[in-house]
């Protein structure tokens, strides 16, 4: 079964074995609904999750002191790809934008997106170029005009002064 990282364990909270997860997903809710996550390969039924600062704290069953959640700091925090909540229309799991080919609307390909930076205000794509220094693209639509996910393909739009970052 494959498997999809939706967060990292970044610290840990309280004495009890609460653990502070950073997302790697938009939908921080979508951890509402999940029922477990698979940390260092062992499934944890969730008890409980939080919000605070774009930030998640998760109860773990099993994890009730801060000396076990603290074994678990610095890991994945992933989910069998056929557990991931449905997304709307137009929506896609960071995942699914790894490895796609960047093109220009002039058709130029530019590389490969090697990373998803995630800044705040907007996601940014790194894009390893053949022999030359990574390009770094903003997530906005104003320079990506279109995900093909089936195909693999972003197309970009871009303006001036992004090639020379």
């Amino acid at each position: 079964m494959s498997k999809v990282e939706v967060g990292k364990v970044v610290n840990t909270r309280g004495l009890r074995g609460e653990i502070k997860v950073y997302p790697l997903i938009d939908e921080l809710e979508a951890f509402n609904e999940f029922e477990y996550l698979l940390i260092k390969d062992t499934r944890y039924n969730i008890k409980g999750v939080k919000f605070f600062k774009n930030m998640v704290f998760v109860t773990l069953e099993g994890v009730d002191t801060i000396e076990k959640a603290e074994a678990l700091k610095n890991y994945s925090c992933e989910l069998y790809e056929e557990d991931l909540p449905e997304l709307s229309e137009g929506e896609f799991y960071i995942k699914d934008i790894l490895g796609m080919e960047v093109i220009t609307d002039e058709g130029v390909l530019l590389g490969i997106v090697s990373d998803v930076l995630r800044t705040g205000s907007n996601d940014v794509y790194e894009v390893k170029c053949q022999g030359k220094k990574p390009m770094y693209i903003p997530a906005i639509k104003d320079v990506v005009l279109d995900y093909n996910i089936p195909e693999g393909k972003m197309t970009v739009h871009i303006i001036p002064g992004l090639d020379e970052l």
